[in-house]
């Protein structure tokens, strides 16, 4: 299992189930876990296309940055 923690900017806690939802419907994700306070997800997977994960999150209109992947 790896953990990757992407940084989205201010999160808008109207719009955070709706982006936890895209990005749990990439393949291989197994959980993501929205960190509001800290402006960031941080996403379990089975090794998931981190190009996946970031496009998943670029189309709810965040600009991610991945800053650690940890297996």
């Amino acid at each position: 299992m790896t953990t990757t923690r992407v940084k989205i900017g201010p999160l808008d806690a109207s719009g955070s189930a709706h982006l936890e939802k895209s990005v749990e419907a990439v393949p291989r994700v197994r959980s993501v876990e929205m960190r509001p306070g800290e402006d960031e997800l941080v996403v379990e997977h089975d090794g998931a296309a981190i190009e996946e994960i970031v496009a998943a999150v670029r189309n709810e209109g965040y600009e991610p940055r991945v800053v650690d992947e940890r297996d």
